[in-house]
């Protein structure tokens, strides 16, 4: 399940209207790309909820493992757009890429973005 918590209301980001009164939604209503943009949005709080036991309504409680954010992978490059490696590499890294060159070339900005990303140390800027 996957919280969404707008801090403005009416806030709109990935074709949704956003409240401040929470809204869930199911495990599969995102893809990994857009579950990560939605998560680098500063005017969202998302939050990856597990049942804390099966079956029982009202029992979601935050996931605070690793698993929780959604992570692009190098492997799903393939299946972005140029718009989407632009937005993979500012979200990621803050970095600003040029939509207008080559998906090619983007593709392997974006590939080396994420593998500094992984390499980095905890804190340190990439």
């Amino acid at each position: 399940m996957i919280r969404i918590i707008s801090k403005v209301e009416g806030f709109r980001r990935g074709g949704i209207t956003h409240s401040v009164t929470p809204a869930e939604y199911p495990d599969d209503a995102f893809t990994p790309y857009q579950l990560a943009v939605l998560q680098a949005e500063p005017m969202l709080l998302v939050d990856i909820l597990k049942c804390a036991a099966e079956g029982e309504p009202g029992s979601s409680q935050p996931q605070d493992t690793p698993q929780a954010s959604a992570q692009i992978t190098i492997d799903d490059l393939d299946e972005l757009t140029s718009a989407q490696l632009v937005d993979v590499a500012h979200y990621a890294a803050g970095v600003t890429l040029d939509p207008k060159v080559d998906w090619f070339v983007l593709r392997a900005d974006v590939e080396v973005l994420l593998r500094a990303k992984a390499d980095a140390e905890p804190g340190q800027e990439v």
